[in-house]
């Protein structure tokens, strides 16, 4: 399989994980690990920035909401010079809402 079909697979995962919670006027950041981004979401466009997160957040276990995706200027036909390739730096998240 290709990498960007088990990227897409993950993320498909991910979200599906994440349904459940999304309708949920009550999901706070509370519930968030002490390590992960005071909002709780966390969102990348880029290789680098997935690699931020492993730097920023070594204890982060739960996201309110995780987002990997293109920039809006690849529908525009132009290349994306850092794409996401892999996604091994959120391998401590256990789930994304409310979902484990």
């Amino acid at each position: 399989m290709a990498c960007h079909q088990l990227l897409f697979i993950l993320l498909l995962i991910l979200s599906i994980q994440g349904i459940g919670s999304a309708g949920d006027a009550s999901a706070s950041t509370s519930i968030t690990s002490t390590q992960c981004p005071e909002s709780g979401l966390y969102t990348v466009e880029s290789q680098e920035e997935v690699d931020a997160f492993a730097e920023n957040y070594l204890e982060c276990e739960q996201l309110t909401s995780l987002t990997v995706s293109a920039p809006w200027w690849i529908s525009l036909g132009y290349e994306n010079p850092d794409p996401a390739v892999s996604i091994a730096a959120f391998q401590r998240i256990r789930g994304v809402g409310n979902a484990f």
